[in-house]
């Protein structure tokens, strides 16, 4: 183990020293480019920028001798796998569970802006509540009549599940203030829902004479 631990820590004060090289014509061939740390880090937003650097230090925070300049290492080429340190560490990065939670949280609310400037919002908020309360979703995608407007319903039925809409379970007060907005019943949404409820009892009808 002492032999071991001696190794790591000279490998990792070469790699210290070592001044950045470019890929090798072997990595070149790749088929996704490899940038310099300077470019790489560029492209990240601020926050996640802040996180992976709040991530890198904890990971080589135990490197003896300790290192002199994380972001110099960062960039330095790694001469087993010839790619630059800062590579292998950000794919650790992203399958951490904190930063995999935040990718989630973040298409959550993606789709939450993409649905509430959506103008068919609020009668799809309520369509698609009566639909799931009976256990009619498959019958409520299939309504459209277009393929591109039922994987639109899909997409939709998948956020509004997260949601709970639809569900007798879910209390109103856990839904987000603008969800309840629109859900705020028009004149004209009250003759759909009550077309729908119309629509319930002849289903009901169906089945039972089936």
């Amino acid at each position: 183990m002492k032999l071991e631990s001696q190794k790591f820590n000279s490998q990792s004060q070469k790699r210290e020293n070592q001044s950045p090289k470019p890929p090798t014509c072997k990595d070149s061939e790749a088929p996704q480019t490899i940038q310099t740390y300077s470019d790489f880090i560029q492209t990240l937003s601020e926050d996640e920028r802040t996180r992976f650097i709040n991530f890198c230090e904890a990971q080589t925070i135990h490197f003896n001798p300790p290192l002199v300049k994380l972001q110099t290492w960062l960039g330095s080429i790694d001469k087993v796998t010839g790619l630059p340190n800062y590579v292998e560490l950000y794919e650790k990065f992203q399958r951490s569970p904190q930063e995999v939670q935040i990718r989630k949280q973040q298409q959550q609310q993606a789709q939450t802006q993409r649905w509430e400037s959506d103008a068919r919002l609020s009668a799809w908020l309520w369509e698609w509540s009566w639909f799931r309360n009976y256990g009619l979703t498959s019958e409520w995608i299939h309504l459209a009549a277009t393929e591109t407007e039922q994987q639109e319903r899909r997409e939709f039925a998948s956020w509004a599940e997260i949601h709970g809409i639809g569900r007798p379970e879910t209390q109103r007060e856990e839904m987000p203030p603008s969800l309840i907005d629109a859900m705020t019943l028009t004149p004209e949404q009250q003759k759909q829902v009550e077309t729908l409820t119309k629509r319930k009892q002849q289903l009901k009808s169906v089945i039972s004479y089936q």
